[in-house]
């Protein structure tokens, strides 16, 4: 079997067993040591993007953990996810606005922080779920009154999060 094509090796193609020359391994400690400069390098800019989308997803649902964790719901009214999607609106709004207006940006900032952190941090499928369980185990009214305060708390969120980007 032929080896590996150089786009996936630093340096050539990929070794046979037993034959890691000296010459690959430094090529392989300055793409340890400098992977930023060997991505843009190596990776098109799509799949750098896909990277950052993947990265910032990470992040964004380790802090939804952490905060549906620290804000366990106790009664009837799922605060967690009320929390995560309204701050996560404000922080949207905020974002976009300063990216798309005055902050310099990287080509990969708004894919990482917008699309992949909040995109995984807010979560319109648990306030799907959420809204089901509310009307079958409390009652429909809170169901959709918890529908409507979270979608209304948003777009106020949203809003105010624009405003304050516009004032800095």
């Amino acid at each position: 079997m032929a080896p590996a094509s150089s786009s996936c090796w630093p340096g050539g193609p990929v070794p046979h067993e037993g034959q890691f020359q000296a010459s690959e391994g430094y090529l392989l400690l300055r793409v340890l040591a400098r992977p930023r400069r060997w991505l843009r390098s190596r990776l098109p800019l799509p799949w750098r993007r896909r990277l950052a989308i993947a990265a910032g997803g990470a992040a964004g649902t380790g802090l939804r953990a952490l905060i549906a964790v620290t804000l366990s719901t106790t009664g009837s009214w799922p605060w967690a996810t009320f929390a995560e999607n309204v701050s996560g609106s404000l922080l949207l709004g905020y974002l976009l606005t300063r990216f798309l207006t005055s902050a310099p940006r990287t080509t990969l900032t708004i894919p990482l922080l917008c699309t992949g952190l909040l995109g995984s941090y807010t979560t319109f499928s648990t306030f799907a779920v959420e809204i089901a369980l509310l009307s079958d185990t409390v009652t429909p009214v809170v169901a959709v009154g918890y529908a409507l305060a979270s979608v209304a708390a948003g777009f106020i969120a949203a809003h105010l999060g624009v405003r304050v980007a516009e004032r800095r």
